[in-house]
């Protein structure tokens, strides 16, 4: 599967800009239309879009996918960062990071349907 990512709005535009550099499909929300959508409409959105959300907000995607996983809906999935980088280096370790999943995504190595955390080292 290749993948398509969305960026919540939280994530710098950066990492999207990165991403397309290294020949990743990566759009942010503001790109796809949908900044300042709610949680929900930008999880119904990115799923109709075959895109896998990349978020900050463990807090509010986590219930969302976990209702909608219970309910028989399944998508694309979502990437949960686990912490917001500040410092330019740190945009360039998430796109990294972001590539090397991509990739294991591709090579079915990686099943980001039901969630993945993405952890800052």
């Amino acid at each position: 599967m290749t993948v398509r990512f969305l960026l919540d709005e939280h994530i710098s535009p950066r990492v999207a800009a990165g991403l397309k550099r290294a020949g990743i499909d990566a759009v942010t929300a503001i790109e796809a239309g949908l900044g300042r959508s709610d949680d929900e409409a930008l999880l119904a959105a990115a799923w109709t879009l075959g895109r896998v959300v990349v978020t900050y907000n463990t807090a509010d995607f986590a219930p969302l996918l976990a209702s909608r996983n219970a309910a028989g809906a399944h998508g694309p999935g979502i990437v949960f960062v686990s912490a917001k980088p500040l410092a330019p280096d740190l945009v360039g370790a998430l796109v990294k990071s972001l590539a090397c999943l991509a990739e294991k995504i591709h090579n079915g190595e990686v099943d980001v349907s039901c969630g993945v955390f993405l952890e800052r080292k």
